[in-house]
């Protein structure tokens, strides 16, 4: 491995643990001073414009704009929605203000965002080789994508948190495959807006009794298991039907 190759996972690793560290802390002290303005959103637009200036400097954000994506893309984005909805149906408060609604929807799209243009968009630009990738490469994105969220444990306590890095990490590796196969940012932007609508609106909607319905121990985990294990044979199977690992 070279000396760059070393400093890139490193460098990349370390960002990442800045960008989520910043995150939440912002989430902290804005629930500890009940600010009427939301900071998380704020932060996330500032990381996005960092980003779009880094992408510009390396000449690279005409590749941000390539809506070309063959319909069979298309539909495969919308495989973590639907599982999602299947997982989440359940009684529902439609009772929720408008407000509250429109920054649930600021707040996805901006996550889904800045998330893939860093982990997708600028972590494949750090390893990509003459259009491929080694697959250790593959695995070390979807694993700090995965990790990334770890530090979520802070806030959502240790089983919801484990939940959450076991299917972003089987996320990461579906995202990748269809950047990578694509090279459209625009797809995996809408696979991850609307495969995170699911959970935050279910957030904002769930009646007291889903709480209770959803979320049932150790055979929810199983469930999101093989929810994972999907998302990743999906993954691997359109990169090696691309030829785009070796």
């Amino acid at each position: 491995m070279t000396e760059i190759k070393k400093i890139n996972y490193l460098k990349f690793f370390i960002i990442t643990f800045v960008f989520s560290g910043i995150l939440l802390i912002s989430g902290n002290f804005e629930n500890s001073i009940g600010a009427g303005f939301n900071l998380d959103i704020i932060l996330k637009i500032l990381f996005i414009v960092a980003l779009l200036f880094y992408i510009y400097k390396k000449d690279e954000i005409e590749t941000l704009t390539n809506v070309n994506i063959p319909i069979l893309y298309l539909l495969a984005a919308f495989i973590p929605t639907v599982m999602s909805i299947l997982l989440t149906a359940c009684p529902l408060d439609l009772t929720v203000g408008t407000d509250a609604i429109v920054l649930t929807i600021a707040g996805t799209l901006t996550t889904a965002i800045w998330e893939e243009l860093y982990f997708r968009k600028v972590g494949c630009s750090l390893f990509e080789e003459e259009g491929k990738f080694k697959w250790y490469n593959i695995i070390f994105l979807a694993f700090t994508f995965s990790m990334a969220h770890s530090l979520n444990i802070f806030l959502n306590g240790t089983f919801a948190t484990l939940t959450q890095v076991v299917f972003t990490f089987g996320f990461g590796i579906f995202a990748l495959a269809l950047f990578i196969s694509t090279k459209s940012i625009i797809l995996t932007i809408i696979a991850h807006f609307f495969m995170n609508s699911v959970s935050d609106f279910y957030s904002l909607f769930a009646s007291q009794e889903a709480s209770q319905i959803l979320y049932c121990g150790d055979f929810y985990f199983l469930i999101y298991v093989v929810y994972v294990i999907i998302l990743i044979v999906v993954g691997l199977g359109i990169l090696r039907r691309n030829k785009l690992i070796h």
